[in-house]
């Protein structure tokens, strides 16, 4: 009975460490260009959890003239990108408005700009510097003025480039939530074969005990 026991032990927390905390990913695909101008990028959470953290990622490009457009990679102009004219803040459902990225965060860069590149604003990222460059980065304001709200609601991504010419362009961007009261993911394949060992290993110690009584 004890071999029993200690074998449903060992499942249960194999299952337990599985499921301790699940991301929750909400990505927008949709291409947008902002040239002197600024847009709202709306997420619809339909899940319910208490964020233990929440990371946010942003593919984009801010080029030096001409546009990279969707199917692009690298800047092809011939001046300067000025970076510093990025804007991204992050509002969640209660309202309230973090910053990512304000205007001056970033100098001007250099020619032509970096390309496309993808940025996660992530606390225990490094220092943001005064460069745009791929990486995780600690955003200009915590994200932690998030943790411990429900992840349920209607989020919304700010995008501004404040003048113009030298457009901002974003590709895609992605709210990652980690919350441990979130519905937890189907267990990976190598979990299920050892839970479908675990269940064969009992109904054999059940047949020998049978037999021995």
């Amino acid at each position: 009975m004890k071999a029993i026991t200690s074998l449903f032990s060992g499942i249960a927390m194999l299952f337990a460490a599985g499921a301790a905390h699940a991301d929750v990913i909400y990505t927008d695909k949709t291409y947008r260009d902002f040239d002197a101008s600024s847009a709202y990028v709306t997420f619809n959470v339909t899940t319910h959890g208490l964020i233990d953290d929440l990371n946010i990622a942003v593919e984009f490009s801010k080029c030096d003239n001409p546009y990279i457009d969707p199917a692009g990679s690298a800047c092809v102009g011939r001046d300067t990108p000025f970076e510093n004219e990025i804007v991204m803040r992050l509002v969640g459902p209660d309202g309230r408005v973090l910053s990512l990225v304000e205007y001056g965060t970033f100098d001007q860069g250099d020619t032509p700009g970096i390309g496309r590149i993808t940025m996660t604003f992530d606390d225990e990222g490094a220092k943001l510097g005064k460069r745009v460059q791929a990486g995780a980065f600690r955003p200009v304001e915590s994200l932690t003025l998030f943790d411990g709200m429900d992840m349920f609601g209607e989020w919304k991504l700010y995008f501004e480039d404040t003048t113009r010419s030298d457009p901002l362009e974003v590709f895609s961007s992605s709210l990652i939530f980690n919350s441990a009261d979130a519905p937890a993911d189907v267990p990976e394949p190598t979990g299920l074969a050892v839970f479908g060992a675990g269940l064969f290993a009992l109904g054999a110690l059940r047949r020998r005990q049978r037999r021995q009584a």
